[in-house]
């Protein structure tokens, strides 16, 4: 093989080698993009809907609940902001904060503020991908962070 042609050879390997990295580059920006999708449509569907009906069910009991959706962040998801009056009025304590974040699995981490201190609230289910996340689950992690405020709150 003469110059001209190891050199052409060079440059078409090159070439090659620039294109599957396109090529990877392009297959995992799509993956990204359909699992980011599949999140929006749970969060619209079921999150969203969850959360409102947590906070109606709360506020109707006398608790300061805010919720809202981030679908505009890196990683998508919800919050929830509740706070249980002491029944002590001299006593008082910052909201309790919940987070919930859809990526790769669906978390669920805050803090719950209480009477005595501030504990860390954390869960992500075994089974968290898009496929296994589902009304139940989120309702069952409301509950149980609603649990730890009101407790908290004793």
């Amino acid at each position: 093989m003469d110059m001209k042609q190891q050199l052409d050879k060079m440059f078409e390997e090159r070439e090659a080698r620039q294109r599957a990295k396109k090529d990877e580059a392009d297959t995992k920006a799509s993956a990204e993009s359909a699992r980011r999708n599949a999140w929006l449509t749970f969060i619209n569907t079921t999150l969203e809907p969850a959360l409102k009906d947590f906070a109606r069910t709360l506020t109707a009991k006398g608790v300061e609940v805010e919720t809202g959706i981030d679908n505009v962040s890196p990683v998508v998801g919800g919050w929830v902001s509740m706070l249980v009056a002491s029944t002590d009025r001299s006593v008082k304590w910052q909201a309790s904060s919940l987070r919930i974040a859809c990526l790769d699995t669906i978390k669920f981490t805050g803090e719950v503020w209480g009477r005595k201190s501030k504990t860390p609230f954390s869960h992500a289910p075994v089974k968290g991908s898009i496929e296994y996340a589902n009304r139940e689950m989120v309702e069952s992690q409301l509950l149980a962070f609603a649990e730890k405020v009101i407790r908290a709150a004793e």
